[in-house]
């Protein structure tokens, strides 16, 4: 919450990818990690929220990108697929030449995605209630349309993207 916008401060275009990055050069990675473990969590555990709070501030507004409809969830999906932290969350892998990925991974990352969506959309003071229920709605069927893609992939990457397309 208090780490996304950071990279506002230097740069309004482009700054979740320096938010992200400032997390790392300013350890504000291993501070939270540590703050997590202080409140109970297990070194795993707390390592794995780090990685989700990364991703999130990476990703943050993906819900925005400027297509329209099933392009929209497609190019969310790709810049995900992209990104090496969100690989790794997913466990993607290769094995006997394909590229393999974890079903309930990817169903925390939509959880998380859409859980963020939500807090930025509900949070928009310049959205009407009316407006910010319209892009909660659009953004859940972009969830829905991923959830849709992913159970006919066969947990296969390249399946995943295809059933994304068709």
């Amino acid at each position: 919450m208090f780490t996304h916008a950071l990279g506002k401060v230097a740069e309004p275009v482009g700054y979740p990818e320096l938010s992200r990055s400032w997390l790392d050069e300013w350890l504000l990675g291993k501070l939270l990690a540590g703050v997590l473990r202080d409140l109970g969590l297990d070194e795993g555990a707390a390592a794995w929220a780090v990685g989700v709070v990364k991703i999130l501030v990476k990703h943050q507004r993906w819900y925005e990108p400027e297509a329209s409809g099933k392009e929209q969830a497609d190019q969310a999906l790709l810049s995900w697929l992209k990104d090496g932290e969100v690989q790794r969350f997913l466990q993607v892998n290769r094995y006997l030449g394909v590229l393999w990925f974890n079903h309930e991974s990817f169903g925390q990352l939509l959880g998380w995605m859409l859980s963020l969506a939500a807090v930025e959309i509900s949070a928009n003071s310049i959205l009407s209630p009316e407006q910010a229920a319209a892009e909660l709605v659009a953004t859940y069927e972009m969830v829905e349309k991923l959830t849709e893609a992913e159970a006919r992939s066969e947990y296969q990457v390249a399946k995943l993207i295809e059933a994304m397309r068709g």
